[in-house]
């Protein structure tokens, strides 16, 4: 541990995002390149006016943000200057259940402290309590506290194989840490470095509640203004339409609801995800939707719309 944590040490930095109020936030970044490019996670970055970065020699550089991504939790920073102790990057499919692993942060600004642990689970995916987004990630029970967010899971070969995030976390239970695969992180980051946000990503332009829960239900046939809840009533309610796409210039209006999209049937954010996934900026998509009446029927229409590439990095 002390050869691997005198390693990898010099490659993990604090990253300080100060507010407009004074104060600052505190998190860890992984120096990516001897150019300067950091990874961090993006949730460290919300709300900084601006930013700097804290080697563990204790000397600071001003950093720009290149790219975040929020759904992802993950962001690119960069500072100038060359010859920085880049990090080297391991190959987490290599990774075995039960191998030895460190985690390297700066847990309460306590700048470069270490844990260990071992594996203790592969291919976990783990929903982000800030996204709802699923990531690939390696679980483990080496500590891993808010400010280790965006610090390092090294192997014992000092090889980074996962990025920590606090967003992957399981508050309710000690010694369940996770990190997102580094296999996972750099298609990602190499995205943000090129482009300045993740490609190949769309937008619908619908804003929705699933009614799966049967409260959710029960708020939609009030809303409507029907008594008792009709009894296949299922689907996605559109709760709002974004001016700026396509799908504003369809049949489709605030509290309709959306029941199947390329002839699949849609229930939650998962569904619809799973339903236009491989669809590209510029695709047409098909969704067959319900128009409910005050007496409890519908009546049913099928739209199309172009879908918009996202590039905003939300969720």
């Amino acid at each position: 541990i002390q050869q691997v944590y005198a390693k990898v040490n010099p490659s993990v930095v604090a990253v300080v995002a100060e507010q407009s109020d004074g104060s600052a936030a505190v998190g860890t970044g992984v120096i990516m390149t001897e150019s300067g490019y950091i990874i961090t996670n993006a949730h460290v970055l919300t709300d900084g006016k601006s930013f700097k970065v804290i080697m563990s020699d204790e000397s600071e550089y001003a950093a720009k943000v290149i790219g975040k991504d929020n759904k992802t939790d993950l962001a690119v920073i960069k500072i100038d200057g060359s010859d920085f102790p880049a990090a080297t990057m391991g190959n987490s499919d290599e990774v075995v259940l039960g191998e030895a692993v460190v985690a390297i942060g700066n847990p309460a600004g306590l700048s470069g402290s270490v844990t260990n642990g071992i594996v203790s689970g592969l291919n976990r995916q783990i929903r982000s309590d800030a996204t709802g987004f699923d990531m690939n990630c390696i679980q483990t029970n080496a500590a891993i506290s808010p400010g280790n967010s965006g610090g390092a899971l090294v192997n014992m070969y000092g090889q980074v194989i996962g990025i920590t995030s606090s967003k992957y976390v399981s508050s309710s239970y000690e010694g369940l840490g996770f990190a997102i695969t580094i296999n996972e992180v750099l298609p990602i980051v190499q995205d943000l470095i090129d482009n300045g946000y993740v490609t190949d990503r769309v937008r619908v332009g619908i804003t929705f509640i699933s009614l799966l829960p049967e409260e959710v239900q029960q708020n939609f046939a009030d809303e409507i203004g029907m008594k008792t809840i009709p009894d296949d009533l299922s689907g996605v309610w559109i709760t709002e339409i974004a001016e700026d796409c396509d799908i504003a210039n369809t049949e489709l209006q605030v509290n309709d609801v959306i029941v199947s999209v390329q002839g699949e049937a849609v229930d939650d954010y998962d569904s619809l995800n799973a339903a236009i996934a491989g669809l590209k900026g510029g695709d047409t998509m098909e969704a067959r939707c319900r128009r409910y009446q005050p007496n409890g029927t519908f009546e049913e229409f099928t739209i199309q719309c172009k879908l918009m590439e996202d590039t905003s990095g939300n969720y």
